[in-house]
């Protein structure tokens, strides 16, 4: 509930700071020349999205649990809940057990290297161990990246435990946060992943929780 009413509210504009973001873009479209076409197109999506964002109303849960699991049933589908600690304090997971899907949020990233900068790499690493364990045969549909095979979701999982390696030898090497984010480069098998700009972010936040002093939310 804390991160409800509190982080997650960071991600969305106070209502007069998008007001003002959307006032900002119509003057520029307005002063843009018709036959400046790719800017006004860019302007118009930059007010559309504007206009999407005015229409969220960030709604705190009526239902929450911490452990275990929570079963809900949409008709006579069955849905099961549960949390893991990992890419934040606790993501939600949620099992259709009838499709054999795993619905991974943030916890799972297909192809694509991840963000960290909220996240503790020792708890996610045990907890994609519990999940791939438990839904062997299961498809799974990230947080980003394409819906994905229990393989996939592993190889994910091999990153994190392969960046936590390289830089736990880089610490013990004696290596500056510095040093190991030039010299800990990405590994060539995970060179086709998407959002290759968090590969030096990741030796960072991956350096700091080695250290004990990351700070998470």
């Amino acid at each position: 509930m804390q991160w409800q009413t509190t982080k997650n509210r960071r991600f969305l504009p106070a209502p007069e700071e998008l007001q003002k973001r959307k006032a900002d873009a119509a003057k520029q479209l307005n002063e843009t020349p018709a036959d400046q076409k790719d800017k006004r197109a860019q302007l118009e999506r930059q007010l559309r999205r504007l206009d999407a964002m005015m229409t969220i109303k960030l709604t705190n849960p009526t239902v929450t649990f911490g452990l275990g699991l929570v079963h809900l049933y949409l008709g006579k589908r069955e849905v099961v809940l549960f949390t893991l600690p990992g890419h934040t304090g606790g993501d939600v997971l949620a099992y259709v057990p009838d499709a054999n899907v795993v619905f991974t949020g943030d916890m799972g990233w297909s192809k694509t290297l991840p963000n960290l900068i909220d996240a503790t790499v020792n708890d996610w690493i045990t907890s994609l161990d519990k999940i791939l364990s438990q839904y062997p045969t299961a498809k799974f549909i990230p947080g980003h990246g394409e819906v994905a095979t229990a393989a996939a979701m592993r190889d994910f999982r091999d990153y994190l435990d392969d960046l936590r390696t390289r830089v736990k030898q880089g610490i013990a090497d004696g290596l500056t946060i510095d040093q190991a984010k030039q010299q800990l480069t990405l590994p060539e098998k995970y060179k086709g992943f998407a959002f290759q700009n968090f590969a030096v972010p990741n030796v960072e936040d991956m350096y700091k929780e080695l250290k004990g002093t990351k700070q998470t939310n």
